[in-house]
């Protein structure tokens, strides 16, 4: 399962208030209702072999499920519990029985809740807690990533922690910790915390066959697999040279990707920002980096709906980069 992205080079911005999609059948075009929401994952959900959707909600909404029918069409799933304001989540594959299952945290009126939704293969779900957090100050999980951290077979979380208060957000250090999947779908942590920067993910960054964890901002830090599931407490940190602002726009507004964009088996970065545009970094194989191509910057101001707005005042960019023209 990976996360839904409309676009490839372009750029994905979603609001708060914004509608994704409408509801309409109009020349046998099918479109979704219309929502807010917090995250969009494709999903193998009722094993018919078709994409379906899953999508999180921060409004009341809280989980929508479209199982996709073949042709573009999407029909509602009506039979998900019901779910409060949604703050994170990630589909995967919790209990390893072939579909997919969702973790999420929500809030409730009193508290934050963690729980695993497993799924039957037909698009039931059976609710299980995780951790019940009551108080002001609750960890606010920021981002959760999954991967089969120790290679048993089964899929492991990863939770990135941005301090404390109910929304967490806008502090700059992020704490990472890892939680072992027993099996049955249920976690446990292991090892200890570590602090991690602005992107994260799991990658082989040394092609040894285990999972890493890798983090980025003004340099590339990673934390190697010891191969038993544990991470290394000194990781090996790496310069990218990134150029000063040279863009309007807000530098926190980016996103970084980690993928081997020469096709030579190592990880290279793009970063794509407002402030900075659009920047790559090419990993020579001996722990240095450099620049590839010039960089351009993302254009000031967009139409949507045929209203020109600035684009410095929209939510952060999400982005894919794929091979368009099949030239490898």
């Amino acid at each position: 399962m990976k996360q839904f992205s409309l676009l490839m080079l372009l750029t994905l911005f979603s609001t708060s208030d914004a509608s994704l999609f409408k509801s309409n059948n109009h020349n046998n075009q099918h479109f979704i209702d219309s929502f807010s929401s917090q995250s969009i994952w494709t999903a193998n959900i009722n094993n018919d072999g078709i994409d379906d959707l899953v999508i999180t909600s921060s409004n009341d909404q809280g989980l929508i499920i479209y199982l996709g029918k073949g042709g573009g069409k999407f029909e509602q799933l009506f039979t998900t519990p019901a779910i409060g304001s949604v703050k994170v989540s990630t589909v995967f594959d919790a209990d390893g029985d072939g579909d997919d299952d969702v973790w999420l945290q929500y809030d409730t009126l009193d508290d934050v809740r963690e729980v695993v939704l497993f799924n039957d293969g037909t698009g039931l779900f059976e609710q299980k807690s995780v951790s019940v957090s009551g108080g002001e100050n609750i960890p606010f999980t920021y981002q959760a990533l999954h991967g089969d951290v120790d290679n048993d077979g089964d899929v492991d979380l990863i939770k990135i922690i941005g301090g404390q208060g109910q929304s967490g957000l806008g502090l700059t250090n992020k704490v990472a910790t890892l939680f072992i999947n027993d099996g049955t779908g249920l976690f446990e942590p292991k090892g200890g915390t570590f602090l991690v920067e602005r992107h994260r993910q799991l990658i082989d960054f040394n092609n040894d066959g285990y999972l890493d964890m890798v983090s980025a901002e003004s340099n590339l830090t990673v934390f190697y697999n010891d191969q038993s599931g544990v991470f290394s407490e000194t990781p090996d940190v790496f310069e990218l040279g990134f150029s000063p602002f040279s863009c309007e726009g807000n530098p926190e507004e980016d996103i970084m990707l980690f993928e081997d964009i020469d096709n030579d088996g190592d990880i290279d970065l793009q970063l794509l920002s407002k402030a900075r545009g659009l920047l790559r970094r090419i990993n020579n194989g001996d722990g240095s980096f450099v620049a590839k191509e010039d960089s351009f910057c993302i254009p000031i101001n967009d139409v949507s709906n045929g209203i020109l707005r600035p684009l410095d005042v929209r939510p952060i960019p999400d982005a894919i980069f794929v091979d368009v023209n099949n030239d490898g």
